[in-house]
């Protein structure tokens, strides 16, 4: 009898021991996360103090907002809300953060990410050969040589951006949603979409939402305080009822950002109105801003608000 009661007493030690060991043997992790990059530089503005004022502003609150919403709209904790901002802003900064991550999002999770930046189609290096794509405008405090500024490592082409990410997703098993809000966004799905990395057979899912076409401006909102794509979503993400995909959310920002720019134009001043309708390209660049995406395996459908 006492054997009996001690055997049964080393078994349940035994349990609470090897239980103690895996929970330190194995990875655990801590739910979604959120990463905000925001990038406004000063250089851009040619040393106009008061535009370059209002555009670090602009980065401070529209990074604010989309990681407070994304994080209340998707079940973020606070201490997984990640923001690199201004001088922080850099691509090795991005993928320190992203190595930093691969420890606490883990398979099932999602990673969403928040890159603002300026952005353009531009001749630059990948992996060493000539190549011309989107690059985005990481944070330099002077006007970097665009000749060798990806190559450098101060701005970061579309395709070292969709490479992090995808390895990101293949190492940890985690879904990933990214949001570019830069002109001419969509000019990075031509890269997106030709992955060498992308594994579609797999669990884990990346989407990239695009606040502009390919040949668009990323306008601002009315008061010129905040990129318009930016405000739109995070008013519909906050607005949108409990159970909302963020595909249905998506769906209607297009059309609000749209006809926000839109109805912008349109309020100009008779003569400014016919010098911006007097040149095609001018017009379409920057009346028409139209967000797109691309969601290969419907990752957005899967997305639903708390």
């Amino acid at each position: 009898m006492i054997k009996s009661h001690l055997l049964k007493n080393l078994s349940y030690l035994g349990l609470i021991i090897a239980s103690f060991l895996l929970a330190f043997s194995i990875p655990v992790s801590a739910g979604n996360a959120s990463l905000t990059v925001a990038s406004c530089p000063p250089w851009k503005h040619e040393g106009d103090k008061a535009t370059s004022e209002k555009m670090l502003n602009m980065c401070q609150l529209d990074s604010q907002k989309i990681t407070e919403s994304l994080g209340n709209s998707f079940s973020i904790e606070k201490s997984n809300q990640h923001v690199l901002l201004q001088k922080d802003a850099t691509p090795a900064n991005l993928i320190e953060k992203l190595n930093t991550l691969r420890g606490t999002v883990g398979k099932g999770d999602t990673l969403f990410v928040y890159q603002m930046s300026h952005g353009g189609i531009l001749p630059h290096k990948y992996k060493g050969y000539d190549t011309v794509g989107e690059v985005f405008a990481y944070y330099t405090v002077e006007r970097p040589d665009v000749s060798n500024a990806v190559s450098k490592g101060q701005w970061l082409g579309a395709r070292d951006l969709r490479d992090e990410i995808s390895r990101f997703a293949v190492e940890t098993g985690a879904n990933v949603l990214i949001i570019i809000e830069a002109c001419h966004a969509e000019s990075a799905g031509h890269e997106l979409m030709h992955n060498p990395i992308e594994r579609l057979n797999d669990d884990e899912k990346i989407a990239y939402l695009f606040s502009a076409g390919a040949q668009q401006t990323s306008t601002f909102t009315d008061d010129n305080t905040q990129a318009r794509f930016t405000s739109d979503l995070v008013l519909a993400l906050n607005n949108a009822a409990s159970g909302t995909s963020l595909a249905d959310i998506f769906s209607a920002v297009r059309e609000t950002t749209h006809r926000g720019a839109l109805s912008k134009c349109n309020k100009l001043g008779k003569d400014t109105l016919k010098s911006v309708m007097g040149s095609v390209d001018y017009y379409f660049d920057n009346c028409l801003q139209a967000p797109n995406y691309f969601d290969p395996k419907g990752l957005m459908l899967d997305l639903k608000k708390l």
